[in-house]
């Protein structure tokens, strides 16, 4: 007979749990935030007070998510100045990019929208496969270029300056990308619609004390408005009209 396990249990939160509260001390007091378990050992954290925002994420027990030295910071600690943005920049798994604009400081009003998935150790180790199905990759710029050759390598933490590539995915359809972990055995895959979401930027930044690869769909690239214009690449929602972007985050192993 087919053993039903809700008669092992005596509440639901034996097997997956949400919580709702409140971080204290520090910039990150008074942050709402709610952390999500379940029983195939997934648990991540969604802050509430940052555009629900996911901060930690650990599969089976191993950390994927990357934090900055801020942490989590408050939303009345947000400075608009130029990249003083950064001081309150929490990274996290996802950290939603946008709507008014995407990478280097600038004006105007058009609508741009970037995902930033932030993975860390100790998931992201030497070794790790990177699964982004490109058929081309460009470099953000001179430093970069002068290491394409490896974007797809996971190695150890060096002195190295930050890196970034642009990669042209399939046109058509949805596209899937990843990382996994050989040693661990387990990975993940995140999927969208190119039609959605028709760019996608890798963050490459393996220096010590940071240890960060970023996976960042999105619509635009992050030379900032004024660039993406030139290019005839910015976006543009006429009176009324929405926008429903979907990632599908899958976890295996």
């Amino acid at each position: 007979m087919k053993k039903n396990k809700y008669e092992y249990i005596g509440d639901l939160s034996q097997l997956f749990r949400v919580e709702n509260y409140r971080l204290e001390g520090g910039r990150k007091d008074g942050v709402r935030a709610t952390s999500v378990t379940n029983e195939m050992g997934l648990q991540f954290t969604v802050v509430a007070d940052r555009c629900m925002d996911i901060a930690y994420l650990s599969y089976k027990w191993i950390n994927v998510s990357y934090i900055n030295p801020c942490g989590i910071v408050a939303p009345e600690y947000y400075d608009p100045r130029g990249t003083q943005w950064l001081k309150s920049f929490t990274a996290g798994f996802m950290t939603t990019c946008g709507l008014n604009n995407v990478g280097n400081p600038c004006e105007e009003e058009e609508y741009m929208q970037l995902y930033h998935f932030n993975i860390g150790y100790p998931f992201l180790t030497p070794g790790c496969e990177m699964r982004i199905p490109s058929e081309k990759v460009m470099a953000a710029n001179g430093h970069s270029a002068n290491y394409v050759s490896e974007w797809n390598q996971v190695g150890e933490p060096n002195d190295l300056d930050e890196m970034c590539y642009f990669h042209e995915l399939d046109k058509d359809g949805k596209n899937s990308v990843g990382i996994y972990n050989k040693e661990k055995k387990i990975g993940f895959t995140m999927t969208f619609n190119h039609d959605d979401l028709c760019k996608f930027i890798q963050w490459k930044n393996l220096s010590k004390g940071q240890y960060v690869m970023g996976l960042e769909p999105a619509t635009n690239y992050i030379g900032g408005k004024v660039a993406e214009r030139e290019n005839g690449e910015v976006k543009k929602l006429i009176p009324g009209e929405t926008k429903t972007h979907r990632i599908e985050i899958e976890f295996f192993g």
